[in-house]
């Protein structure tokens, strides 16, 4: 705004010489005699098209006909002022007494052009060298050339304003536009009101500064402003100035919806999300910025749609990249949902950017903006809700530095249990990502029906989880996951299966709505490579059963190929029973489950054998019983037939043998 004032100024102080001259002067005269004094003053032309015409009642004044003021030579052939009508009215009483008392200025459809070239000049800098002390009435020329000077009002009706910023490539245009000021004195308070259209949006403005003196001196000083353009408002209230600028004190800032404020600044508005200040944008905070572009935000209040966040932020400007620090505290908050959905991906196609069909999100993850600054962020929040994915109180510390963002959970309460751990994602030269979480006590049901879509399985787990990967999407990073982990759940039920009633019954038909198993405990490791999970020690204990289980499941494609060896109903030392191999195959949200029926067939070949064995034990029992074979204690019944066999062979030979020797002594 210092631009304006300092404008302001000049053509005041051009009015007031020409008030003083009106009198004595012929009108030609005045307008050649305004000319010189303008080019003094400025180093620019000033054109008077128009005739000039004084006024002695009811005010001394002037008015002048059509006003022009050439531009900078580099910033174009146009004009940067000009007008249609300039009218000045003076105290003459206070103009003799040697104070320059202006009671009037009005300027019809005036038109100021203001350039801002790559070089960095303005084309506002109406003084030439060592002539802008001159050039500001009371702000800076020596003491005795200062007089008092006031305004009792000015106004404008029907003007336009473009501003055009080579640095930035941005061009505004405030059209249809209104002022209407007072400068009681240089030194003392003043206002003023704007309002126009910027690029065709309404704009609404009040301007009140403490001391004018310190604003077109270039100093700090009391400033309240309060602006409303295309539906956003904007107020502050402290103190700013300075060059670069500088300012301390308080913001408000609200939008509903960014859009058209954004439009209106020439600006593409940012595409964001539902939470994150999509409808509804505001902000409070206590500010600081300092001249070297240091901001800091105190007692800040942030609303993005329906979710607060309190706090304080730092912003350093400095260095390769800006610095932001914050500490943050919030309710629950309610994020976006990620791109994919839980049960199937995002529903794109498998060419474009979304998920192929069942599979993962296959478009390029941009990490970018990694890059656009350093952080140091903490965030404590009472509860984080992201599309089906929901945390209880939720305490978190995000680092980032060089495209790597380390992500600390001290607190992560969630699904009736514990979270700790940290993840990192990597943006330099490509992405990559890791994990290292310990969980405890989390509620399965809720969890899997949020990342998997199913909610068979009720049970709470504890484990430790470490995997890594790297990849352009989503789908990649799956696919290229490796790592290890262990899950032990507690008491529970599998829904959907009922594996007791498959092996009581051999049937694989105990499968569906209504069917389940009761459990104790499961308890498994898995490893992971190449996107695929395999485990071999599962062991799983449920009232009638027991099972060992091994397999894998491909992260990649969403699919299981597994196998679950169940024992039913085992005798006291865990073993006997039936014994019925079940195999889950498929893709992982609709499995296909049934019995392994050549092992089934095996077993009951061995049962089959196991009783052909039985009987013909029993039938050789029954017939060494009746031949007096007895199995002493430890003794199999073979060894009792050999043994009973190899007894009666020695009384054989001991009876032949006694007949032997008496046949040959004669029978005695």
């Amino acid at each position: 705004m210092r631009w304006l004032w300092r404008i302001l100024g000049v053509v005041v102080g051009l009015v007031a010489l020409l008030a003083v001259a009106i009198a004595l002067v012929p009108t030609e005269k005045v307008a050649a005699l305004a000319a010189g004094e303008f080019r003094k003053l400025t180093g620019r032309a000033l054109t008077i098209g128009g005739p000039v015409r004084p006024t002695i009642w009811p005010e001394l004044g002037v008015r002048l006909g059509e006003v022009a003021v050439a531009d900078a030579p580099w910033a174009g052939p146009e004009p940067m002022f000009e007008a249609e009508a300039l009218a000045v009215a003076v105290d003459l009483a206070a103009l003799i007494s040697g104070e320059v008392r202006i009671t009037g200025v009005e300027a019809v459809a005036p038109v100021l052009r203001l350039t801002h070239d790559a070089e960095g000049r303005g084309n506002w800098d109406l003084a030439p060298a060592g002539a802008e002390a001159a050039a500001i009435p009371g702000g800076g020329a020596p003491a005795a050339a200062r007089r008092p000077f006031s305004l009792d009002r000015a106004t404008v009706t029907g003007g336009r304003l473009t501003y055009r910023d080579a640095v930035a490539g941005q061009v505004f245009e405030l059209s249809d536009l209104a002022l209407d000021t007072a400068i009681p004195a240089l030194d003392g308070p003043v206002s003023a009101t704007i309002s126009g259209r910027l690029n065709g949006a309404p704009l609404r403005a009040r301007i009140d500064l403490a001391r004018l003196s310190d604003t077109l001196a270039g100093r700090i000083g009391g400033l309240s402003a309060d602006i409303a353009l295309a539906g956003a408002t904007a107020r502050f209230e402290g103190r700013a100035g300075g060059t670069p600028i500088s300012a301390e004190g308080r913001i408000a800032l609200a939008a509903e919806g960014l859009a058209a404020p954004f439009a209106a600044l020439g600006l593409p508005a940012p595409d964001l999300p539902r939470g994150a200040g999509r409808d509804a944008l505001s902000l409070e905070a206590g500010v600081t910025l300092g001249a070297d572009g240091t901001l800091y935000l105190r007692d800040m209040v942030l609303a993005m749609d329906d979710n607060r966040v309190a706090g304080a932020v730092d912003l350093a400007t400095r260095g390769d990249r800006p610095r932001l620090t914050a500490d943050l505290t919030a309710g629950r908050l309610s994020l976006p949902a990620g791109a994919a959905s839980p049960g199937g991906g995002s529903g794109g196609g498998s060419g474009g950017g979304g998920a192929d069909a069942g599979g993962w999100p296959s478009a390029a993850i941009d990490v970018s903006a990694l890059g656009l600054l350093d952080a140091t962020v903490g965030l404590t929040a009472e509860g984080i809700v992201a599309g089906p994915v929901t945390l209880d109180r939720t305490a978190v510390l995000a680092r980032l530095d060089d495209r790597r963002l380390v992500v600390e959970i001290a607190e992560m309460r969630a699904y009736g249990g514990r979270v700790a751990g940290e993840a990192v994602v990597n943006g330099r030269g490509g992405l990559s990502a890791s994990a290292d979480f310990d969980i405890r006590g989390i509620a399965l049901q809720p969890l899997l029906a949020a990342f998997a879509g199913t909610d068979r399985l009720l049970a709470t787990a504890d484990g430790r989880l470490r995997v890594l990967s790297s990849g352009a999407s989503v789908d990649a990073l799956v696919r290229r996951l490796s790592g290890e982990g262990r899950i032990t759940l507690g008491q529970g039920e599998l829904r959907g299966l009922d594996i007791a009633g498959m092996i009581r019954n051999l049937d694989p038909g105990y499968v569906g709505e209504g069917q389940k198993t009761i459990f104790d405990s499961i308890g498994a490791s898995f490893s992971i490579a190449d996107g695929v999970l395999r485990n071999d020690d599962l062991a799983f204990a449920a009232p009638l059963l027991t099972a060992a289980g091994q397999g894998t499941v491909d992260l990649g494609r969403r699919s299981l190929d597994y196998r679950l060896t169940p024992r039913a109903l085992p005798g006291a030392d865990g073993t006997g029973g039936v014994m019925v191999p079940v195999t889950i195959a498929g893709p992982w949200l609709d499995p296909r489950i049934g019995l392994d029926l050549e092992s089934l067939a095996e077993q009951r070949l061995k049962i089959e054998e196991e009783k052909v064995r039985a009987r013909a034990e029993e039938e050789l029992r029954r017939k060494a019983t009746e031949l007096g074979v007895t199995p002493q204690e430890g003794e199999s019944l073979e060894d009792a037939a050999k043994r009973k066999l190899e007894d009666r062979a020695e009384e054989v030979l001991k009876r032949e043998g006694d007949k032997l020797l008496r046949g040959l002594f004669g029978g005695n």
